[in-house]
C-alpha cells in the first residue's frame, strides 16, 4: 500500500491512520464472510508522500523486491493538483 504522512492537508483523505485502519476492516470482513477461503493478507505500507516519482519507484520495488500480489496506490496521480485541491475548488 502507499500512503502519506505527515501531511495533514492530505492526512483525511490518503494518510495512514485513516487508509490502514480501512484496509484492515475490510479484510477482517472478507474474511469474516469467508469472501476469499484459504488466502492468507499481509501488508506492506510504503510512503510516496503524494509524489509522482516516488510512487514510481516504490512501484518497481514492491514488484521486483517485495514479489507483491496486489499494489493499493499511488495516493496522487499529480502532485501539482491533489485530490485535496479538487475537493477545496468545489467548496
Amino acid at each position: 500500500m502507499l500512503m502519506v504522512k505527515d501531511i495533514p492537508a492530505l492526512e483525511i483523505a490518503v494518510g495512514y491512520r485513516t487508509t490502514a485502519s480501512a484496509v484492515l476492516i475490510a479484510r477482517d470482513r472478507i474474511i469474516n464472510e469467508a469472501l476469499l477461503p484459504g488466502y492468507d493478507f499481509n501488508f506492506t505500507v510504503l510512503f510516496d508522500q503524494c509524489e509522482e516519482k516516488k510512487a514510481a519507484g516504490l512501484t518497481i520495488e514492491f514488484i521486483r523486491d517485495l514479489n507483491v500480489d496486489a499494489i493499493i496506490g499511488p495516493t496522487c496521480s499529480n502532485r501539482e493538483f491533489t485530490l485535496h485541491e479538487k475537493m477545496w475548488i468545489k467548496i
